[in-house]
């Protein structure tokens, strides 16, 4: 005969203890406020690079070695393609540029248009030299972004960055409210808890909405967490009954 083992049916159950779990909780926001503030230090770095990038003069001299903080453009003659798999579905382009004076340059792009599927050995090229690396390449009036080009980088330092800062806030919020309401805690009444996480699952999607927004159309780094105050102001408003009838028992 069969029998279940209940070890299997395992359930959620908040840590025994408050001051251990309000330890736990505080000290798990501070460090995704740490990670957080690491990640927003990185974003003034990157636009400033892209800016940078963007605004380059054009080099004096059309010697590929001199280049130093100017853009150069040079003619070059592709002396190799490949493609490289990048994950299961993926497929990047790799090429070897030669520069009038025999100076090897390997390139790749992360996208087959508008040039890289069309590129073959022997085909005269214009690379632009930006502080060392082959940032794009032209061909026929046509041109095309390397993965070295400053350029997206800054979401992968802002949606991380807004999102350890919710999750910062809530642990944060968690911790407090457990030493304030210890015997709340130790009676198994943890509704506020539960709530403020259904809270931030909601937020989440609106801080990512904000950062891609914040980052495509280059608004300032702030828009999220004014957003995710009047979401939380919102919220508040909607579930302030349910906590005062919560309170009255």
């Amino acid at each position: 005969m069969r029998t279940r083992n209940p070890a299997r049916r395992t359930r959620f159950r908040w840590p025994p203890g408050p001051r251990p779990a309000a330890a736990s909780w505080l000290l798990g926001g501070l460090v995704c406020l740490s990670l957080a503030a690491v990640a927003f230090l990185l974003v003034p770095d990157i636009r400033a690079r892209e800016h940078a990038h963007r605004t380059a003069r054009p080099c004096p001299t059309s010697l590929p070695a001199e280049a130093v903080d100017c853009a150069l453009e040079f003619p070059a003659t592709v002396a190799e393609v490949r493609t490289v798999t990048v994950g299961r579905a993926s497929l990047d382009y790799e090429a070897r540029l030669t520069s009038e004076r025999g100076e090897p340059f390997r390139v790749r792009f992360d996208a087959d248009r508008p040039i890289a599927a069309g590129l073959r050995p022997g085909d005269q090229v214009t690379a632009r030299l930006w502080r060392g690396d082959v940032t794009s390449v032209s061909r026929l009036d046509a041109a095309q972004a390397t993965t070295r080009a400053p350029g997206g980088a800054i979401g992968w330092a802002l949606l991380p960055g807004w999102l350890l800062a919710a999750v910062a806030v809530h642990a944060v919020w968690c911790g407090i409210w457990i030493l304030r309401h210890t015997e709340s805690y130790r009676a198994g009444r943890t509704s506020p808890l539960t709530t403020a996480a259904a809270v931030l699952a909601g937020m989440l999607p609106v801080l990512l909405l904000a950062a891609t927004v914040t980052y495509l159309v280059d608004g300032p780094p702030w828009l999220p967490a004014l957003l995710g105050v009047c979401c939380l102001a919102a919220l508040r408003k909607w579930l302030r009954p349910s906590d005062a009838r919560h309170a009255a028992r």
